[in-house]
This record gives structure tokens, sequence and C-alpha cells, in this order.
């Protein structure tokens, strides 16, 4: 038996043609934006996290002084050392000075 052919019409012919030839250009350009704008996205991504770390480092940093602070002011005061606080009495006393 002999295989049929089907015979498409011409404008059927011309018009997948044209759609074939203009989905390549958009293929290829669509993943060239593509990894255009991941990577503009990764590097924005990096420069928001590198700027938040920043910031959390400035905090701690500023926390850690105030505790250094803190207990250079404790232990110049001699009243807040253990062995001179025996009673809240003691206590209420160096929080006075």
């Amino acid at each position: 038996m002999k295989k049929k052919h089907i015979r498409l019409p011409l404008s059927i012919q011309y018009l997948s043609f044209y759609i074939i030839i203009l989905i390549i250009p958009i293929i290829f350009l669509g993943t060239i934006i593509h990894f255009y704008l991941l990577a503009t996205l990764k590097g924005q991504v990096m420069d928001s996290n590198e700027k938040k770390l920043i910031q959390m480092k400035d905090i701690v940093d500023t926390k850690l002084l105030e505790f250094h602070r803190i207990s250079l002011q404790v232990s110049s005061q001699h009243e807040l050392t253990p062995y001179y606080v025996d009673n809240f009495f003691d206590v209420y006393k160096a929080k006075n000075y």
C-alpha cells in the first residue's frame, strides 16, 4: 500500500516557516535576558545581605562596648565585688554612688 501524503496548503506552510523563524530568536533572546536578570537579582540579593550583616555587626559591636563599659564600672566600684556584698542593703548603698 502506498502512504498518502497529506498536503498542507501553501499559506499554512509559510505560516509555520515564519513561526519557526520567529521562535528561534525569541528563545535565544529569552535565555539571554533570563540569565541577565538572574545575575542582576543575585547581585542585588548579595548586596542587601552584605548590608544587613554589616548592620548586625555594628549593633553587636555597640552592645559589646556597652557591656565592656558596664563591666569597667562594676569592677571599679569595690562595693560591688562579691566579697563586699553580703546583704541587699549594701547593693542599695552601692546603687546610690
